[in-house]
């Protein structure tokens, strides 16, 4: 006996197809640009001999406080405050980082510490502290992409400090948040 199966098969399609409207985008941005437009410059100072003392330079603009055996002199540079122009993609959060202090050096003497730095920002009525945990500072660009700041401290004198002048380099750094 012989058996024959004879089968059929048919394809037919599930509606399973399905079709959306997406969207695709892309952002570009201005990289961020600093530039320092003055150096900070305590300017020249006098010194009494075996008395240590300070210069502060406020943030707000060139002016010195002087502490201790240290007195302001009209000879040499007059001191200025470090400024400095940010700019980048307009309205903007950004982010500036300080060094919590400077030193500098005279070539062949000892060194001397700038600390107590303080940034005002353009237009600000107050200066911002810049010290150990606080040295990374969040702000806006403006609706230009622009922004400034001024950067002051305190340069502190040792009671033997020697004569000369004393350089040195810090960083500053900005980027997007």
């Amino acid at each position: 006996m012989v058996t024959v199966t004879i089968g059929f098969t048919a394809n037919s399609k599930a509606q399973t197809l399905a079709t959306v409207n997406s969207s695709a985008g892309a952002s570009i941005i201005v990289p961020m640009r600093l530039t320092e437009q003055n150096s900070l410059n305590f300017g020249t100072s006098t010194k009494q001999s075996g008395v240590a003392g300070s210069v502060v330079l406020s943030a707000a603009n060139a002016a010195r406080d002087f502490n201790g055996g240290v007195s302001g002199s009209l000879i040499g540079e007059p001191a200025s405050n470090a400024v400095f122009n940010v700019s980048g993609t307009y309205n903007s959060s950004y982010s500036i980082t300080l060094p919590t202090s400077i030193t500098v050096v005279e070539p062949g003497s000892t060194s001397m510490t700038i600390n107590e730095l303080k940034i005002r920002f353009n237009g600000a009525a107050e200066d911002i502290a810049i010290n150990e945990g606080n040295n990374s500072i969040s702000k806006v660009l403006n609706s230009s992409g622009d922004d400034s700041f001024r950067l002051g401290g305190k340069l502190n004198i040792g009671s033997e400090q020697a004569e000369g002048l004393y350089s040195g380099t810090y960083y500053v750094t900005v980027d997007y948040n």
